[in-house]
């Protein structure tokens, strides 16, 4: 066993023992009025690419994958859970609490053609039906990130938000800080991982999906033939709801209608 090995076992007891210590934190202040709690967010450290995808072997033939190693792991961050807690009656006249979705105000630094993004618009029940967060706040059991909109439909259900950390949205891996929608004609945002949807290879960028899961935009991993058209790697498409392409940006910039490239 070589001493890299041990380095990178500690490395996960070094990250471990962060995440307990956030847990005891949150433990201690059980009764903390007004507190919440914390959770540790983790990632992977660099990996040593000992052989590279291409390279030949001993026999002469060519690796499809190459071979790295990863070196353990870290805590990336500590992220506050801002869920709304349970309410406290202290029979004390001065003593009040917020109930509702934080929404933020343009200051007096805000341009006055600016203080528009901050309006906050009611449904008929009075409800809010669209405003920008003044802070990280849950919605639909989603941490949505403070300073975006976050948009509800009229049944109260989630129509638009941005996730204040990735988030797993109907199966797919979406990332934080990317404004995720949930029309009813369709779904999407960007992944965090290149994924395979309705047979095409998308790259992790911006996708758009019907609620059947046909895929309505996505920009390509690998070449790949999308409605008869041979697409390169990196070209961008985009199609009708229920229909065929309708739009392509191919990886140089260039853009064309579907009848004006040639069909494989």
């Amino acid at each position: 066993m070589s001493v890299q090995t041990l380095y990178t076992a500690a490395t996960g007891m070094t990250a471990l023992q962060t995440k307990l210590e956030i847990i005891a934190n949150n433990l201690a202040n059980i009764n903390t009025v007004g507190f919440k709690r914390d959770r540790a967010n983790f990632e992977d450290l660099f990996y040593v690419q000992d052989k590279l995808p291409g390279a030949q072997d001993s026999t002469g033939n060519y690796t499809p994958n190459g071979l790295s190693v990863g070196l353990g792991s870290r805590v990336s961050g500590v992220q506050t859970d801002y869920t709304q807690g349970g309410f406290q009656t202290t029979n004390r006249q001065l003593d009040l609490a917020i109930e509702g979705i934080p929404c933020q105000a343009p200051d007096a630094s805000t341009p006055a053609h600016h203080r528009s993004l901050f309006e906050v618009h009611l449904n008929r029940g009075g409800h809010v039906w669209a405003a920008r967060l003044a802070r990280d706040h849950v919605a639909g059991d989603f941490s949505c990130r403070a300073g975006t909109k976050l948009v509800f439909k009229e049944d109260g259900s989630l129509d638009r938000f941005t996730p204040a950390a990735n988030v797993t949205f109907r199966g797919l891996l979406f990332k934080a800080g990317e404004e995720i929608e949930t029309h009813e004609l369709y779904y999407g945002g960007v992944l965090v991982d290149p994924a395979t949807l309705d047979g095409i290879p998308c790259a992790a960028a911006r996708v758009r999906l019907e609620p059947n899961g046909h895929l309505l935009e996505a920009t390509l991993s690998a070449a790949h033939v999308v409605d008869g058209h041979a697409l390169p790697a990196g070209a961008w498409f985009d199609r009708a709801l229920g229909g065929d392409l309708y739009r392509i940006c191919l990886p140089g910039g260039e853009k064309f209608q579907p009848g004006t490239i040639g069909k494989a």
